[in-house]
């Protein structure tokens, strides 16, 4: 074959290369009448091609199991792969072939893709190095990773990446039976890793479920950026390119990369859409079967997706649940790319609001929009018509301007990240913790700002592995507040950076070198410069909210950041030492209220843990306690704080009756509105006085203010159980492990739930997660354990795990939560009347009453002894539940 007559098939090839395979034919024959031998050449690239995409741009996972092992070519096994030696080949194709590679010193295993006949197409060549440096600039967790990439001494070019084994994503959720919310959280993951790639600006454009492997763990991995496109900026598109079928899978295709138009992350944020149809429906959006490609083309640009909710064989949940649904996944799949979500992350806080329960972001495609849609198909008809109206929809589209501009918009979030130490004393971490912690009250005051509590950014810091960028997405903020504290003798040096989470761009940045007498200036300083930089200039209420301070003397709140330091530990001696920083911080300012109802918390936190404390009875703790707590409330009685310490001791003063503690409840609210604690704690008191609803309502609100409140989204789980709502109480726990995917109790809970389904699998594999996260006492999780047991028929296994746990020692009058667990666990063994004497042991408490709802227990219900106990621990105005 001579040069030149190559350069012509060559240039034939990239002509018609991206046409539907009959457009192909047609423009050849066309451009070959005479030479038809070159037709049938080019024809014939392109289905050698056409098979390198079906196969080789696939994992090596998946196409592991699609694919017959075969022998590897001897010239490769002398070839030098870095450290990795080829064991079999996993798959090969027209262009390419997958091998599955070992490393002897590490014994750990990889996918080596090796490109055949790189000679064949620049085009190929360049696919194969784009995929290289899209896998090199992504390190994410739910990212397959690229480890190596090398040229053989001949030019073949090759690369290493990960070995993942698993299933694609849909087949995963159909074997396991996923109910949606579970479907959701692992689509939410996949939105995780697909965010990560557009921060890096690629855009992956061939997402589907044979992309998206479902490990065993059932964690999930993003495979195959063989097509994937780098973009200039966020808001860019990618240039205009002709795709049409050929690169990517049609029925996941988005409009504009059918039509040609420009794509961008708009377009990924379309294929999520249909993944996610599927999950919820069982099928695609589009039935393309049977179709000419021109026919499926149409049906993409011009037709619109069936309701998910009429599409879904399942209609389990509510029909407000559905449409919520329908909402979320039309917008992703809007035909315009404009009306579909603007990022992923903004489709990644919808389905956090709808897992809790909140209003979505989106909203469905209004009648004027359907309107407009319909005018412009049908426009000759309508001018004659719309002369008469013009008024009136004048009138109509002012009106709707005058409602979009009124439309409240979401405040800018922003998390506090706790100061680093770096302190050659190590002890300053109290310092740096305190400081921290004060900036975040700080700028909590303001109504402009959205501000994570502490509580969950220390759970973010403690569980997310990353920089700023992936702390923000677990956060789910706008902007990250970061840096460091050093002190040397008497001078203090701050390092304070805000920064956008979206990319890690660094908004602001200022260093404070002050003496240490100035630390309280400090704080109001950072906090001004933070919410100025955010919000703009402050508003003079909004200076003196920032400027408000506890104390001026230094030395007491010293004293008061050591206390806090110390209570935050839960133990014993460390409780003591808060004790003991408090009481000075008191006695050094005797106006200092944060530091009377800081002393009433810890005196609390002897009584509920049951610690001794100097010898003194448990009355005589609670009197200090309550000391503590008046003198706090008689300098301050607008404290939510310290109504709420109030609280904490009136619980463990009548924990039956619960006399005084709705008031102090109510106190708090009042005194706080914005408090979410005053709100959990108020919907505590009313769950254990037997008000559902109230409870509800109560949590509901506290979540609005702050939605990332593990410990309340399990207790409305709780709730939804003892009501016997199952589906409702899954749900509450999945958005619990959405909020924190460590929280031990949220596997026990969903267990607890899968186990009364019946499905005694997913019961165990949560049991046990929750064994392997939980650090502390684990008689919940093996309690679990031997009710599953007990289901599977294997009661002499529920036998011997129970005896193990009744002679622990401390269980002659357990806790109720243990008392009601094992109890559970006792009667899925049949042994009622030792059921019964389990909880007889147990102190008659209002909370009592609330657990003993446990639907585990109902085959005691019928008896009088059971009964009896209900009644004796009652508070005595709740009612039956």
């Amino acid at each position: 074959m001579d040069a030149a007559h190559w350069k012509r098939i060559q240039a034939l090839f990239h002509e018609v290369a991206d046409l539907a395979r009959p457009a192909q034919r047609a423009l050849l024959e066309a451009e070959c009448p005479e030479d038809p031998a070159l037709m049938e050449e080019v024809l014939a690239l392109l289905e050698e091609d056409a098979r390198s995409d079906s196969l080789l741009d696939r994992d090596a996972a998946y196409v592991a199991d699609q694919v017959l092992e075969e022998a590897i070519p001897p010239a490769l096994l002398e070839q030098n792969f870095g450290p990795y030696r080829l064991t079999q080949m996993l798959g090969q194709g027209g262009m390419g072939v997958v091998y599955l590679a070992e490393r002897d010193d590490l014994g750990s295993v990889a996918a080596i893709k090796i490109l055949r006949d790189a000679w064949l197409s620049p085009d190929r060549r360049e696919r194969f190095a784009s995929e290289q440096r899209a896998l090199a600039q992504l390190n994410h967790p739910a990212i397959a990773r690229l480890y190596d990439a090398d040229i053989l001494p001949d030019g073949t070019p090759w690369f290493v990446m990960e070995y993942v084994e698993g299933v694609p994503l849909t087949t995963f959720c159909d074997e396991h039976a996923s109910p949606i919310p579970e479907r959701l959280h692992l689509f939410r993951a996949v939105c995780e890793a697909v965010q990560h790639a557009h921060r890096h600006l690629i855009v992956h454009r061939d997402l589907k479920p044979s992309n998206i492997l479902v490990k065993p763990d059932g964690s999930v991995k993003l495979l195959d950026f063989g097509i994937a496109k780098h973009l200039d900026s966020l808001d860019g598109p990618v240039d205009r390119t002709r795709t049409g079928l050929r690169l990517m899978t049609p029925a996941y295709a988005a409009p504009e990369q059918i039509s040609g138009d420009p794509v961008g992350i708009c377009t990924d944020i379309y294929t999520l859409g249909v993944v996610l149809y599927e999950l919820l429906t069982g099928r695609l959006p589009f039935d393309l079967a049977n179709r000419t490609p021109s026919e499926a083309e149409r049906v993409i640009v011009e037709q619109r997706p069936e309701r998910p909710s009429a599409a879904a064989k399942e209609k389990a949940i509510s029909r407000r649940a559905w449409a919520d649904l329908d909402v979320l996944c039309l917008t992703a799949m809007h035909i315009e790319p404009q009306r579909r979500y603007r990022t992923v992350e903004a489709l990644i806080r919808d389905i956090d609001h709808y897992v809790v329960g909140e209003a979505l972001e989106a909203r469905p495609d209004t009648f004027g929009y359907r309107l407009g849609k319909y005018v412009r198909r049908n426009w000759r008809p309508v001018v004659v018509a719309a002369a008469s109206s013009l008024a009136v929809v004048s009138l109509v589209g002012t009106a709707l301007l005058a409602f979009r501009l009124r439309a409240p918009r979401a405040p800018p979030s922003v998390a506090v990240l706790y100061l680093d130490n770096l302190s050659r004393d190590t002890s300053d971490v109290y310092l740096a913790d305190g400081l921290t912690e004060e900036i975040t009250a700080r700028l909590g005051k303001l109504a402009r700002l959205r501000v994570k509590s502490r509580n969950s950014v220390r759970r973010a810091q403690s569980s997310v592995q990353g920089d700023v960028v992936t702390l923000g997405h677990a956060l789910g903020v706008q902007y990250l507040v970061e840096g460091s504290l050093q002190r040397a003798k008497t001078r203090v040096r701050v390092s304070v950076r805000l920064v956008r989470a979206l990319d890690g761009f660094r908004i602001w940045g200022q260093e404070y070198d002050e003496p240490t007498t100035d630390v309280l200036q400090l704080e109001q300083d950072v906090a001004g410069a933070v919410a100025t930089a955010i919000a703009g200039q402050l508003l003079p209420t909004e200076r003196e909210a920032l400027a408000a301070s506890p104390t001026r003397n230094l030395a007491a709140y010293d004293h008061y950041l050591r206390g806090n330091y110390y209570l935050a530990q839960r133990t014993p001696h460390a409780a003591e030492r808060a004790i003991e920083e408090y009481a000075l911080a008191a006695r050094l300012d005797s106006d200092y209220v944060a530091a009377l109802f800081g002393l009433a918390d810890v005196y609390g936190s002897f009584l509920d843990y049951g610690w001794p404390y100097r010898g003194l009875a448990p009355e005589s703790v609670l009197a200090l306690g309550f000391a503590s707590a008046n003198r706090a409330l008689r300098k301050d009685s607008t404290s939510a704080e310290a109504w709420l310490a109030r609280r904490d001791l009136l619980v463990d003063l009548h924990p039956r009756t619960l006399d005084g503690v709705l008031e102090a409840d109510r106190r708090a609210i009042s005194s706080d509105p914005q408090s979410a604690h005053a709100y959990d704690e108020y919907g505590i008191d009313l769950a254990k006085l037997g008000d559902d609803s109230g409870a509800v309502a109560a949590w509901r609100r506290g979540l609005a203010l702050d939605p990332d409140q593990p410990a309340t989204l399990l207790r409305m789980s709780a709730i939804a159980f003892w009501q016997r709502r199952i589906q409702d109480a899954i749900r509450w726990e999945d958005s619990t492990l959405v909020v924190d995917p460590g929280f031990h109790n949220a596997y026990a809970g969903r267990g607890m739930l899968r186990l009364y389904e019946g499905d005694t699998a997913g019961a165990r594999a949560d049991a046990e997660t929750a064994l392997r996260l939980h650090t502390g006492d684990t008689l919940l999780e093996e309690s679990l354990l031997a009710m599953i047991d007990a289901r599977e028929g294997d009661t002499s296994a529920a036998r011997a795990r129970l005896r193990s746990l009744l002679q622990r020692p401390g269980l002659r009058r357990p806790a109720p939560i243990q008392a009601t667990f094992l109890a559970s666990a006792v009667v899925a063994i049949r042994q009622n009347t030792e059921a019964l004497e389990l909880l007889e042991r147990v102190p008659r408490t209002a909370w009592f009453a609330f657990l003993l709802r446990l639907p585990y227990l109902d085959p005691l219900r019928s008896e009088v002894r059971f009964q009896r106990l209900v009644a004796e621990s009652r508070p005595p105005r709740a009612a039956a539940p």
